[in-house]
């Protein structure tokens, strides 16, 4: 991950996260962020996508996560919260979301980028 000193949206600090054709930026961890590390493995022959989850944790519980999948920038969207529980399409993260974090919601959909060969 790299640094991005002069990304300030959201409020909170950024990283860009590249892998391979993927790029993608996340919150730092931090003030409740959390970021994983993009998943990949073989299971009965076959090969699963690699995820970046990027989560939202309150009082050690997890209420927002935004599920990027690396091959082909796909995200989902899982909210609790505003009395919203399960998946959300991101035309409804500013109508259910607070501020910042629909801010920064929408900054990671934005900033999803898979090169095409």
């Amino acid at each position: 991950m790299t640094f991005l000193p002069d990304d300030t949206a959201g409020g909170v600090a950024w990283n860009l996260l590249v892998i391979g054709d993927f790029s993608v930026v996340v919150p730092a961890e931090e003030g409740g962020w959390v970021v994983s590390s993009p998943l990949s493995t073989e299971e009965l022959g076959r090969r699963l996508q690699g995820l970046v989850a990027v989560g939202y944790l309150e009082n050690g519980r997890a209420t927002l996560a935004v599920i990027v999948t690396v091959a082909d920038g796909t995200a989902r969207i899982f909210v609790e919260e505003g009395g919203v529980s399960g998946e959300i399409g991101a035309d409804q993260v500013r109508d259910i979301l607070s501020g910042p974090k629909a801010d920064i919601v929408l900054h990671i959909l934005e900033s999803i980028t898979v090169a095409s060969h």
